[in-house]
C-alpha cells in the first residue's frame, strides 16, 4: 500500500504545483480553474520544449532526468519569488475559498478513477494492447540503451524516427516513475488517470466561468463544480449515448494516455486564453502557440483539431473588422489553392463522410445545434463559437478545400477522433450550458449538490445498463484486492523474476512465450506488457502484437504467428516431432529463452535435450486459478 501512499502525495503535490504556478502567473486576479489551467499548461509546455529535441535526437535519458529536476526547480523558485516579493499574496479566507470552490472537483476525479478501473476486462487485455507500447514505454525509459529508438513492447532496436518522437506524457511519467519507484501500471493507470481527469474538469469549469461571464449570467462560480461533474458523466463518460464513435475508449480506461486528455480537451485548453475575442495580439499568439505545443506533445493526432481551430478563429477575427477582411479572404483563397496543390485522400475522405452524415441524423446533435442556435441569437460569444464548429465541418467537408484538412488527418481513424473532439465540445457547450443555466433559476441553493449528485448516480446506472461494454464493478473490485497494482501479479512476478536473471548475469535474453494468459478468468496479454518490469529482456512474442510476423530489421524477421503456435503444441502435446519444430526454431533465430505456464515433466525433460535448463518459476496462487511460469534459459 506504500505505493498508494505515494502516488496520493505525489498528485496532490502535483495538483497544487500546477495551482501555485498559475496564481503566480496570473498574479492571483484569476479564477482558481483559470489558474490551474495556465499552469497546467505552462509546465506542461517546459516539458515539451526539452523533451522534444531530447527524444528527437535520441540524447540519454538522464538528460531529461536532469531537465525536469531543473524546471521543477525554477517553477517552484518562481513560485517562492512571486510571494516573496508580494506580486501574489494568499491570506487565509483565500483558502478556504478555494476549498469551497474547488473541493467537488476532487472528489469527482477519484470517482471518475474507480468508474475507469471498473472496466477491468479491457485493462486487463492491455487496452487491446495500446498499454502495451504506452505503459511499458513509460517504465522503461530510464534502462534504454537507446531510449528514443526502441520499440518498447518488444526491446527491438530500431533507427527511424516517427511522430511519437514528439509525444512527450510518457517520458514525463517515467521521470515520476523513476523518481519514486512507484509501480508503474499502478502510477499511471491510477495517480496519473486521477492527475488527468482533474485537470479535465478544471478545464471545462474554467471554460464555462468564462462563457457565463461573457454572457453576463450572474451565477455562484462555487456551484459550477456540481454541473461540471454532472456534465462530464453525461456528455464525455456516456458520449455514446448521444453520437456514434468508437474513439471514446480512451477516456473510460486508459485516461492515463496523452491522447485521451487531447481528445477531450485538446478545443477548451486552444480556446480558453481566446475567449475575449477582441482581436489578435502577441500575448494571444504566444499563448496559443504554447497550448499548441503542448497538445502536440500529448498526442500528435490534435494537428488537424488544431489546424482547423486556428484557421476558424482566424477567420472570425479578421471579418470582424472592416479593414482585415481582406485578409480573411486571402486565407480563404489560400487554403483552397494549397487543395488544389495537395491531393485528397479518398479514405480519409470517406471516413469524414460516413462519421459526419451517421452523427448528424441522430437527434442529439441535432437538438445540440438547434440549442447552440438559439443561445447564438442572444449571446455573441455563443455565436462565435458556433461560428468555429461550422467552420470546422466546412474545413472537412467541402471539395478542394477539405485536402489539407484530409492531409493534416492522414489516417482514417483520426478523422473519426477528430470528429469525435468536436461532436462532445459541442454537446458540451450546448446541453452542459443548458442545464447550467436553467439549473440557475430552477434549483434552490442548497439543492445543487444534491440534484447533480442525484443526477450523476441515475446516469452512471442507465449507462451502466445500455452504454458501457467493459464495466464490471464487482468483478473489478475481487480481482484488483488481490492484484492492487493494476495488473496481474503473475505478470509483475514473472517480469521481477527475468530482470534478476538479468542483474545476476549481465545476459539479455532473447525470450519466447505464450502470447497470453487467463488470470481470474480475464484475458491477459502478458507477453506484450512484461517488459515494464523487465527491461533487459527481448520479448520476442510481443513483435507479433499488430503483426502476423516480425519485420523489425533484427534477426528475428520472419518469426510469425505460427511459429508462437508450434511452441504451444510442444507444451499441449510434448513429444520427439513438436520438440523438433521448437528446435528448429531455436537454431533459426536466436531464442534463448523459453517461458512456458502449465507445463510438465515431459515438457521439462525435452527442452534439456536441446540444451534449455530451468531457471526458476514464479506462481500467483490468488490468479484463480493459480498461475505459474517457469522460465527455461538455453545454456
Amino acid at each position: 500500500m506504500v505505493g498508494y501512499v505515494i502516488g496520493a502525495i505525489l498528485t496532490l503535490i502535483s495538483a497544487i504545483l500546477f495551482q501555485l504556478f498559475g496564481i503566480s502567473l496570473c498574479k492571483n486576479q484569476k479564477s482558481y480553474s483559470y489558474s490551474f489551467v495556465m499552469g497546467y499548461l505552462c509546465y506542461s509546455f517546459l516539458v515539451a520544449v526539452g523533451g522534444i529535441p531530447i527524444q528527437l535526437l535520441n540524447l540519454p535519458w538522464m538528460t531529461f532526468f536532469w531537465y525536469m529536476i531543473f524546471i521543477l526547480v525554477a517553477i517552484v523558485s518562481y513560485i517562492i519569488f512571486s510571494f516573496y516579493t508580494k506580486k501574489v499574496i494568499l491570506k487565509k479566507q483565500d483558502f478556504v475559498l478555494y476549498i469551497k470552490d474547488q473541493w467537488f472537483l476532487y472528489i469527482g476525479a477519484i470517482v471518475l478513477v474507480a468508474f475507469a478501473l471498473t472496466h477491468i476486462s479491457i485493462i486487463w487485455l492491455n487496452n487491446m494492447s495500446d498499454d502495451a507500447y504506452y505503459l511499458t514505454k513509460m517504465a522503461t525509459l530510464p534502462y534504454l540503451d537507446n531510449p528514443f529508438r526502441t520499440d518498447y513492447s518488444t526491446g527491438f532496436v530500431h533507427s527511424k524516427i516517427d511522430s511519437y518522437a514528439f509525444n512527450t506524457f510518457e517520458l514525463e511519467a517515467s521521470f515520476y516513475i523513476f523518481l519514486t519507484k512507484m509501480d508503474p501500471s499502478l502510477y499511471a493507470r491510477g495517480f496519473l488517470s486521477l492527475l488527468n481527469y482533474f485537470v479535465l474538469l478544471n478545464t471545462i469549469k474554467c471554460f464555462f466561468e468564462l462563457v457565463l461571464n461573457k454572457m453576463k449570467i450572474n451565477f455562484e462560480i462555487s456551484k459550477l463544480q456540481y454541473y461540471v461533474m454532472t456534465i462530464f458523466v453525461v456528455f464525455v463518460l456516456s458520449a455514446t449515448v448521444f453520437i456514434i464513435t468508437d474513439a471514446q475508449w480512451t477516456i473510460l480506461s486508459a485516461a492515463y494516455y496523452g491522447s485521451a486528455l487531447e481528445r477531450i480537451g485538446c478545443i477548451f485548453f486552444i480556446l480558453i486564453p481566446l475567449m475575449d475575442f477582441n482581436g489578435l495580439n502577441l500575448k494571444k499568439v504566444l499563448i496559443t502557440f504554447a497550448t499548441c505545443v503542448v497538445m502536440i506533445s500529448k498526442s500528435t493526432v490534435a494537428i488537424p483539431l488544431l489546424y482547423m481551430l486556428a484557421v476558424g478563429y482566424c477567420i472570425l477575427e479578421l471579418f470582424r473588422n472592416k479593414t482585415t477582411k481582406k485578409y480573411a479572404i486571402i486565407l480563404i483563397i489560400l487554403i483552397f489553392l494549397i487543395g488544389l496543390i495537395i491531393p485528397g485522400n479518398a479514405a480519409v475522405e470517406s471516413a469524414i463522410i460516413e462519421n459526419i452524415s451517421v452523427n448528424f441524423k441522430g437527434f442529439f446533435i441535432v437538438v445540440s445545434m438547434i440549442l447552440f442556435g438559439v443561445f447564438s441569437f442572444k449571446y455573441p460569444v455563443m455565436r462565435r463559437l458556433l461560428f468555429i464548429i461550422i467552420s470546422s465541418f466546412m474545413l472537412m467537408l467541402i471539395p478542394v478545400v477539405n485536402h489539407l484538412t484530409e492531409f493534416s488527418m492522414n489516417y482514417e481513424f483520426v478523422a473519426v477522433r477528430t470528429i469525435y473532439s468536436i461532436l462532445v465540445f459541442t454537446l458540451i457547450c450546448s446541453y452542459g450550458l443548458a442545464i447550467i443555466y436553467f439549473g440557475n433559476f430552477l434549483l434552490k441553493k442548497h439543492f445543487y449538490l444534491l440534484s447533480n449528485v442525484i443526477l450523476v448516480i441515475c446516469i452512471f446506472v442507465f449507462s451502466a445498463k445500455y452504454t458501457y461494454e467493459w464495466t464490471y464493478p464487482l468483478k473489478a473490485f475481487h480481482v484488483l484486492k488481490t492484484n492492487i497494482n493494476l495488473i496481474p501479479d503473475s505478470t509483475i512476478l514473472l517480469g521481477n523474476k527475468l530482470e534478476e536473471y538479468y542483474q545476476e548475469t549481465g545476459r539479455v535474453l532473447n525470450m519466447v512465450m505464450t502470447p497470453g494468459v487467463f488470470p481470474n478468468g480475464l484475458g491477459h496479454f502478458s507477453s506484450q506488457i512484461v517488459r515494464a518490469y523487465c527491461p533487459h529482456t527481448i520479448s520476442v512474442t510481443a513483435g507479433l502484437r499488430t503483426k502476423e510476423k516480425i519485420e523489425y530489421n533484427s534477426s528475428f524477421d520472419g518469426f510469425s504467428v505460427n511459429d508462437i503456435e508450434c511452441f504451444n503444441q510442444f507444451f499441449v502435446n510434448p513429444n520427439q516431432d513438436t520438440l523438433l519444430a521448437v528446435e528448429n526454431l531455436c537454431n533459426q533465430y536466436p531464442i534463448d529463452c523459453i517461458v512456458a505456464n502449465d507445463i510438465n515433466e515431459i515438457n521439462v525433460q525435452l527442452l534439456r535435450n536441446i540444451g534449455f535448463i530451468e531457471y526458476d518459476s514464479v506462481t500467483d496462487p490468488q490468479a484463480s486459478p493459480a498461475i505459474t511460469y517457469t522460465i527455461f534459459v538455453k545454456s
